[in-house]
C-alpha cells in the first residue's frame, strides 16, 4: 500500500455543463485540472497526471493550435502548477520518481517539461498514432506536441509492457488492470473511449479507502453515478464515443455498488476532489 495520496488543483477550463452531462444546463462551469500525488514507500513521489502549466499558453500561442485554447478558456497561473505547489511543500522536480499519465490530452500532460527527470508511465503505441497524425488532427483530438518532451519515448515504459495483470477484489465486475510497481498497491485499468490509450488507477493507501481515479472516464460524479454521458458534441475529440459510454455504464454500476468501499475521482469533478480532500 502507498503511504499517502493527496490531490492537487494545476489549472482549469471552463465549459457548458450540459455538454460533458447530458442533464446538466446550458451554463458554463468550472472544469479544475487535478494531479494525484501518491507517496510510495519505495518508488517514493507518483504523479498521476500533470495539469496545466504555462507550457500551454506557449503551445496554444499561434494558429491553428490557439483554437484549442479559445475553444476551452482555461485558467492556468504560475504558483498553482504541479511544480510550484510541490516545491511550496519542500518536494523538488528530482523527487517525483514517475509520472502515469491516464491519457495525453494537453490538460493532463502540460506540466509534462517541467519533470525532465521523472520515469513516465503511458500507452506508447497511442503516442505513436497520435503524433503521425497531421497538425489538424492532432489538434482535432487534444494532442499538442509542443507540451511533449524530447526524450518522451527514451523515458517512458508501456502500461502494456507489464505482464502483472491483477484483478480488483475491491470493485463488483470484471475490473484487470496492471499491476506497475510488483506489490498490487498502484494499479493501471484500461478505460477506453475518451482518447486513444486512456487509463485509469486504482490506489490502494494505507491512510484511508482505495482511491479509484479515473481521468475523463467520467468528467463529473454525478454523471458517473446517473449513467448521463456528454452530448455528442464531446464526442469530437474522443477517439470513440460509443466505446465512451460502455465504458462510462461499467463504471457507473460498479459505483453505484462500492463508493461507499471505494473514492471514485474524475479528473475534473470539484465535488469529488474536495469529498477526497476531507476524507
Amino acid at each position: 500500500m502507498v503511504s499517502n495520496i493527496r490531490i492537487l488543483t494545476a489549472g482549469s477550463c471552463q465549459e457548458v455543463e450540459k455538454v460533458t452531462y447530458c442533464n446538466g444546463q446550458f451554463k458554463k462551469i468550472t472544469f479544475p485540472s487535478s494531479v494525484a500525488v501518491i507517496e510510495h514507500p519505495s518508488e517514493g513521489i507518483i504523479l498521476f497526471d500533470t495539469g496545466y502549466s504555462e507550457h500551454f499558453k506557449k503551445a496554444t500561442a499561434h494558429f491553428p493550435e490557439k483554437l484549442y485554447a479559445l475553444v476551452t478558456p482555461t485558467e492556468i497561473d504560475e504558483n498553482t502548477t504541479a511544480v510550484a505547489q510541490l516545491k511550496s511543500q519542500g518536494i523538488s522536480v528530482r523527487d517525483v520518481r514517475h509520472i502515469i499519465l491516464s491519457h495525453l490530452h494537453a490538460d493532463h500532460v502540460a506540466g509534462l517539461k517541467d519533470f525532465p527527470h521523472s520515469k513516465i508511465w503511458s500507452d506508447v503505441g497511442a503516442f505513436q498514432t497520435l503524433k503521425q497524425k497531421s497538425r489538424i488532427s492532432r489538434l482535432r483530438k487534444a494532442f499538442l506536441t509542443d507540451l511533449i518532451p524530447a526524450d518522451f519515448e527514451a523515458r517512458t515504459q508501456d502500461f502494456q509492457s507489464i505482464s502483472r495483470s491483477i484483478s480488483i477484489s475491491e470493485l463488483s465486475g470484471d475490473w484487470q488492470g496492471h499491476d506497475l510497481f510488483g506489490d498490487e498497491s498502484v494499479i493501471a485499468i484500461p478505460l477506453p473511449g475518451h482518447a486513444l490509450g486512456h487509463y485509469g488507477l486504482f490506489v490502494r493507501s494505507k491512510t484511508g479507502k482505495p482511491a479509484f481515479f479515473l481521468g475523463d472516464a467520467a468528467w463529473l460524479t454525478k454523471a458517473l453515478k446517473e449513467n448521463c454521458p456528454p452530448l455528442p458534441l464531446a464526442g469530437i475529440i474522443m477517439d470513440s464515443f460509443r466505446e465512451y459510454k460502455s465504458t462510462l455504464g461499467k463504471l457507473s454500476k460498479t459505483y453505484n455498488q462500492c463508493s461507499n468501499q471505494v473514492a471514485f475521482i474524475p479528473c475534473h469533478c470539484s465535488d469529488a476532489i474536495e469529498y477526497f480532500g476531507r476524507h
